[in-house]
């Protein structure tokens, strides 16, 4: 049904006045939620176009450090293994920063069943509880 003008409201003995203003409201919220579905869809799509993007650095990353690694190794300058061993630790070293930066790990909490960053639960009698539920006991 679409929208109904109040001339036609008063023409037609169908509708009252409270059913053409819930049918205009539904086509109000209706529009709105077409308006947000194209703008989510162009994030979504702008949001893909980024992946790819760094996808497509990180692959030229990896071409140029193996690269690198060879050729360091055949001047002699360092061992493979030293080297395999030191990246490794410098990426472990990056992932539990990065993991501290977004809160640490992230635990459930025996009170609300939320997932709650390690760093603020609490330990009680009946398991980890969040600030929040622990503030509540």
């Amino acid at each position: 049904m679409a929208r109904i003008g109040f001339f036609e409201m008063l023409v037609n003995d169908d509708v009252s006045w409270l059913e053409r203003n819930a049918i205009n409201s539904a086509h109000d919220r209706a529009d709105a939620a077409l308006n947000q579905g194209e703008m989510l869809g162009a994030s979504i799509g702008a949001l893909q176009r980024t992946i790819q993007a760094q996808q497509t650095e990180i692959r030229g990353l990896k071409a140029a450090l193996s690269v690198l690694a060879h050729v360091l190794e055949d001047a002699g300058v360092v061992d493979r293994k030293v080297l395999d061993y030191r990246i490794e630790a410098a990426i472990e070293e990056a992932q539990e920063a990065a993991a501290e930066a977004r809160g640490g790990e992230t635990v459930p909490c025996v009170g609300c069943n939320a997932q709650v960053p390690k760093s603020r639960s609490n330990v009680t009698e009946l398991g980890l509880m969040c600030d929040r539920c622990f503030a509540a006991r």
